[in-house]
């Protein structure tokens, strides 16, 4: 790999925490409900004592990398192959530049510079997931179809964070999925999102439409054991119900809807029915 690319990913890296303005707002709530709200002074001791047992986990989380970063880092690297020790390489580039942000507490709370460690930086480094496999006919259908740049670049992060295994079965699906579905609303990347959290999961020797076709006739079924439970609740009381034994499947009908709907939507572009009985 050209070295240039190396100092090109860790300027953006570098560039990034140095002109964060603001933290992430788990990571503020992380900080808020562990240490009580401290302030920039006491924020700064926690992490430089070193028999805190969360100090890790914080220092962690502030320096995750969100797929904000991943985009502007793809716009670079964008369809290409890293290797393990062009990791190495990045990691060393960046650590040239003695890499450190800045926190700032909301209100009157203040704000403290916090350089990188080594160790922070190598795991913020591979939790880039460069190093991921992506499918050359994949990329290649991705840069046919999706003709929006930063769809394309958020399309690419989104399968690195996936680790897909190579898989001929997944990329045909996915090659499908993109062809049809890339140029669809703002509900794509919810779409993208639950097919990738599916694939992660999905075993290769098993037919993808059936397995989605299972996944819809259990959340159907789960959301009319839900429905029946609140038309008993009407006529009951709740302490009656648990007596007989009758509990709610205590689920959100709202996100259980929506997951139908990924799923007809999705089956219905790609395989052209989205129920057993049609027939393509």
């Amino acid at each position: 790999m050209n070295p240039e690319k190396y100092e090109n990913i860790a300027d953006i890296i570098y560039a990034t925490l140095k002109n964060n303005p603001h933290l992430k707002d788990n990571v503020l709530n992380f900080i808020d409900s562990t240490f009580s709200s401290p302030s920039a002074k006491k924020l700064e001791e926690i992490i430089n004592d070193d028999s805190c047992c969360e100090k890790d986990s914080l220092v962690e989380l502030i320096f995750f990398p969100d797929e904000a970063l991943q985009v502007k880092i793809e716009k670079v690297a964008e369809d290409m192959v890293f290797q393990k020790h062009d990791k190495e390489k990045i990691l060393h580039a960046l650590m040239k530049k003695k890499p450190e942000t800045i926190i700032h507490l909301p209100g009157k709370r203040g704000a403290l510079k916090l350089p990188i460690p080594m160790d922070i930086a190598t795991q913020m480094i591979s939790r880039l997931n460069l190093t991921a496999p992506m499918d050359k006919n994949l990329i290649t259908g991705i840069n046919t179809f999706a003709e929006n740049k930063a769809r394309r670049l958020l399309i690419k992060v989104k399968l690195r964070n996936a680790r897909l295994k190579p898989d001929g079965v997944n990329t045909q699906f996915l090659y499908a999925f993109f062809k049809k579905m890339v140029c669809e609303d703002k509900l794509f990347f919810q779409y993208l999102d639950y097919m990738l959290s599916f694939l992660r999961r999905h075993k290769p020797e098993r037919d993808i439409f059936q397995e989605l076709m299972a996944m819809k006739q259990r959340l159907n079924n789960t959301l009319y054991r839900a429905r029946q439970f609140e038309e008993k609740l009407e006529k009951n009381n709740i302490e009656t119900l648990l007596l007989r034994g009758e509990t709610s499947p205590g689920i959100n009908k709202e996100e259980t809807e929506a997951q139908i709907n990924i799923i007809d939507q999705v089956c219905l572009a790609v395989f052209g029915k989205n129920s057993d009985s049609e027939i393509t």
